[in-house]
């Protein structure tokens, strides 16, 4: 069931529609309890029905919530609502990664710039199998 702007959902004033994919509609909202802004993804109901979909969302929540990353959102919660399924998760304002990312996919190029913004990941540019790929392909040191 699609949500409009005004709807509510639990505690949650339904504000826009963010945007579409294939696990679900997500949305701008207004949690009352705590006074901010969250995105709620919510589970089509069609999945919803299907045990195997319902599962694997939660576990797809289960294993998202056990991420800390500052490139990751964070999940604040699983929930439902009237037998519609959702969660709960930090709004990240900004361009949506379709503005950003061609439908061609992101050139090769592009890698080391994105890698270069993680200091975790440092160690990859020194990883063989980088190094290999990098030569193979033309990028730069």
């Amino acid at each position: 069931m699609p949500l409009s702007a005004g709807d509510q959902l639990g505690p949650y004033k339904i504000l826009a529609s963010i945007g579409a994919g294939g696990m679900g509609e997500v949305y701008r909202a207004q949690d009352a309890k705590l006074g901010r802004d969250v995105a709620l993804k919510v589970l089509p109901a069609e999945m919803a029905h299907d045990p195997e979909r319902l599962a694997r969302f939660h576990r797809e929540a289960k294993a998202l919530a056990q991420l800390d990353h500052p490139n990751i959102v964070t999940i604040h919660s699983v929930e439902e609502c009237n037998g519609v399924h959702f969660l709960t998760m930090q709004l990240v304002e900004g361009r949506s990664l379709d503005r950003v990312i061609p439908a061609s996919g992101l050139p090769l190029f592009y890698l080391p710039t994105y890698l270069a913004t993680d200091a975790r990941i440092d160690s990859l540019r020194s990883d063989p199998r980088f190094v290999e790929l990098r030569k193979r392909v033309g990028l730069p040191e």
